[in-house]
């Protein structure tokens, strides 16, 4: 296939010999030069790529990861300088094609609808996962005060009689069986998993399916693990909304 350019230059069969062969012979030199561009481009891609696959790597997210999302948007009034390029923490829900992911916000639980591509992302390092340096203890400050060298230290065998006679006491009282009143019940119940969840007056609950084999419970939100939320709307993600099957049109 010819181009418009391929036409106005080729050669007319009314040319002389000499102006023919001329053009035949620059026909061939830009031939020659288009074949020795495209070579020279594709070398150019080749290293382009190499560069670049040098300081790239291919996204190791999986499912639950905690992420941070890339912020494209700067709010008005405000200077690109002083807004956050990161936002979330986000978690994985599920994986699609081309290194796109599905998140949704640990703080309120809400689903982007969009996949996100491994680009935006960045991994986030949760900073309670970290412990806190060792504090070298107080060292003891000398009292040279005149009151403390004249006043003997006070004596603490009362203190120890008190506190002898309080745990006498809690034991009499445990052995009659009486209980105090104001108890609170540390215990925590293992979790099989958790099958729904709902919202009732702001506040969001989970069906809760016990190890120990009790009828399900509606728990609050603050009672469950974060683990166990996450472990949760993973699943539903992956298994996907079943759409109600609606008749629009009734046969006579």
């Amino acid at each position: 296939m010819n181009l418009p350019f391929d036409a106005s230059v080729l050669p007319k069969d009314n040319l002389s010999k000499d102006a023919k062969h001329h053009l035949e012979e620059i026909i061939s030199n830009l031939k020659i030069t288009q074949d020795l561009a495209a070579q020279n481009i594709k070398l150019k891609q080749a290293k382009m790529k190499e560069r670049y696959d040098i300081n790239t790597k291919i996204p190791e997210f999986r499912l639950r990861d905690k992420v941070l999302l890339k912020e494209h948007v700067v709010p008005v009034g405000r200077s690109p300088k002083l807004v956050d390029k990161y936002n979330g923490p986000y978690y994985i829900t599920d994986c699609g094609p081309n290194f796109t992911y599905k998140l949704r916000r640990c703080s309120d639980q809400k689903e982007l609808k969009a996949m996100v591509n491994a680009s935006n992302l960045r991994q986030y390092v949760d900073p309670t996962d970290y412990r806190d340096p060792p504090q070298a203890p107080e060292r003891p400050v000398p009292d040279n005060t005149p009151d403390a060298q004249n006043n003997p230290p006070a004596d603490n065998d009362q203190d120890d009689q008190i506190a002898d006679n309080e745990s006498t006491d809690s034991e009499t009282d445990s052995d009659n069986g009486d209980e105090p009143n104001n108890v609170i019940d540390d215990t925590f119940h293992e979790v099989e998993k958790l099958l729904n969840n709902r919202n009732a007056r702001g506040i969001q609950y989970f069906l809760v399916k016990w190890k120990d084999g009790s009828k399900p419970t509606w728990e609050p939100k603050q009672n469950i693990g974060e683990g166990l939320i996450q472990e949760y709307f993973t699943r539903k993600t992956k298994k996907g909304r079943r759409r109600k099957q609606r008749k629009y049109f009734k046969r006579p």
